[in-house]
């Protein structure tokens, strides 16, 4: 079972950006299946830290495309990546220490997190990459 499948509706249309955002969602995936098998909270941690790695190579080429492309919304959409590396370092120091929050809690909302910031931040300058893939200007 697929704890996150990839929809269509997710691409933006750059096969790049896909692909990093695919890998994300198989990220997630594994993390739920560590939690969901029981897993110790070492190997979870471990995944926890290659998303946070990965999230991070991700953010920057996206951020790099979106400046090249002229995106007029990239400070507030950079702003959106630094709360939630914030975010998920918070969660993931609070699960290793044993905490409020449950690894099942942090999956859903990483989950929440990537599917509305996709569909939502990430699908507004779908726009200005095809302009740029072009040649034209916005």
């Amino acid at each position: 079972m697929i704890f996150f499948p990839w929809k269509d509706e997710f691409s933006v249309g750059s096969r790049e950006m896909d692909a990093q955002h695919h890998m994300l969602v198989d990220i997630i995936n594994r993390l739920y299946c560590a939690m969901d098998q029981k897993k110790e909270k070492q190997n979870l941690n471990s995944i926890l830290d290659e998303l946070m790695k990965y999230a991070q190579t991700h953010f920057g080429s996206e951020e790099s495309l979106m400046d090249r492309s002229r995106y007029p919304n990239l400070l507030e959409h950079k702003a959106r990546h630094v709360g939630f590396s914030k975010d998920v370092l918070a969660r993931r120091a609070m699960l290793s220490d044993g905490k409020s929050v449950s690894a099942l809690e942090l999956v859903y909302w990483l989950k929440d997190w990537l599917s509305i910031h996709i569909l939502r931040e990430d699908k507004s300058y779908a726009p200005y990459l095809s302009a740029l893939d072009s040649g034209v200007r916005q």
